[in-house]
């Protein structure tokens, strides 16, 4: 229970920093805004968006080949559902964390146990 917890937790944590490296705040994250689009890095939010049957998707994938700025890219990660769909995945990573944590049992034992 513990592994599975600590994996959903780990994924979810994981998504959420893919969410800050695009749109946290820098003086809140310490990290620079933008700093994983500028690296190109294919992050939740942006697999997620290139992965979306808009066709701003397909505008994406050039942006991320070429040059592109941040700022638009940021925007068509948002506009094709990256950013949405990457908070709803750690919601459901979080929420399954919860579900295995399925320890009060075992703490029980562990505290009430004859020595």
């Amino acid at each position: 229970a513990l592994d599975r917890a600590g994996r959903h937790l780990g994924v979810a944590f994981q998504i959420v920093d893919d969410v800050l490296g695009i749109w946290g705040d820098p003086l809140t994250t310490g990290k620079p805004v933008h700093g994983d689009l500028r690296e190109r890095k294919k992050t939740f939010p942006v697999l997620t968006a290139l992965d979306s049957p808009t066709p701003a998707a397909a505008r994406l994938a050039r942006l991320l080949e070429s040059d592109g700025a941040p700022q638009e890219i940021a925007a068509l990660i948002e506009e094709c559902g990256g950013r949405s769909a990457a908070l709803a995945e750690a919601r459901r990573r979080m929420a399954c964390a919860e579900t295995a944590y399925e320890l009060r049992p075992l703490l029980d034992y562990l505290l009430r146990r004859d020595l």
